[in-house]
């Protein structure tokens, strides 16, 4: 496959640090070299046939030389970027052998020039291939919850316990959910100007979730300078911090949806954006239940059903 810019198309106006091909066709991404790198290694994303990173960014060619050499000493058994050829070890239901061709490029945008990646792969065409394969006892293929854990599961952004259950109706933090959006969401931690909050210092293994959240204005704190990080999270809070970190302007059309959710409520306009998006639902008594915690498998489903938005 052959991927190609120019430079007319990317030059101008983008703040992100690079555009990158993690399918068949080009999109934006947030990642920096070294995490692309280790995304497209570690979670098997698919298809990154070259990445371009232009003046307008905060990426450059030397960042990405850097990141691959970086790349090649932490992978040396079966990494080569652009010095042989790579035949990796069948994975399962696969029996073909990937030839990566190396990529010509120019060194930057903003010279005139164009870049251009190429790769090839050669092989026995075979069925997809699994590449993850969460499961948990208590997540059942036909739990309303069972794509959404097992796609979250598989992206790193939820985990279970030791016992090899998810516990889909346990509640769940403030923090855990700071967790769980930001990775999701693949967000790029940024503690910047942290500790924010006198409960959260860097010790605390949810500080980079919470502090990257806080950063994008997703989270927020309470008057005493706390964040309560190991308070159960609302149903109304998910909807706020879902609806902010999807970026979605405010939508209150054709509201109140609930009973228990008038416009006085502080979470309205979250939650009835979160439901002409789709994302959450009511109870049969036409109530939200707002202050209840959410749990679990309601998280997962709401994120999931946000992140995978067309």
């Amino acid at each position: 496959a052959t991927a190609q810019d120019s430079d007319g198309t990317h030059t101008q106006g983008s703040a992100y640090q690079g555009v990158a091909s993690h399918s068949q066709y080009w999109a934006v991404t947030p990642y920096t070299p070294d995490q692309l790198l280790e995304g497209i290694y570690s979670n098997h994303w698919a298809g990154a046939l070259g990445w371009s990173f232009y003046d307008q960014g905060t990426g450059t060619w030397d960042d990405l030389r850097d990141a691959m050499v970086a790349f090649d000493a932490a992978h040396p058994a079966d990494v080569r970027i652009g010095q042989t050829v790579y035949t990796p070890v069948p994975t399962p239901g696969n029996g073909g052998t990937a030839t990566a061709l190396a990529a010509t490029n120019t060194p930057a945008y903003g010279n005139g020039a164009t870049a251009t990646s190429v790769a090839g792969q050669t092989g026995t065409p075979q069925p997809p291939c699994t590449t993850c394969s969460a499961t948990f006892s208590d997540v059942h293929p036909t739990d309303y919850f069972y794509e959404p854990v097992r796609t979250l599961t598989c992206a790193g952004a939820v985990s279970g316990y030791a016992d090899g259950t998810f516990r889909p109706f346990n509640d769940t933090t403030r923090a855990q959910l700071a967790k769980i959006v930001v990775l999701a969401e693949g967000l790029p931690f940024n503690t910047g100007g942290g500790p924010h909050f006198s409960d959260v210092p860097p010790s605390n293994p949810f500080y980079v979730f919470v502090e990257t959240a806080y950063n994008r204005g997703i989270v927020s704190g309470y008057s005493d300078n706390t964040f309560r990080w190991g308070s159960n999270v609302t149903r109304g809070q998910l909807s706020k911090i879902v609806v902010v970190a999807e970026g979605w302007s405010l939508n209150t059309g054709g509201g109140p949806h609930f009973s228990d959710v008038p416009p006085s409520n502080p979470f309205y306009v979250f939650v009835e954006t979160a439901y002409n998006r789709g994302i959450v639902s009511g109870y049969g008594d036409n109530t939200f239940r707002p202050n209840n915690n959410a749990t679990r498998s309601q998280i997962s489903t709401i994120v999931y059903r946000a992140i995978t938005q067309p």
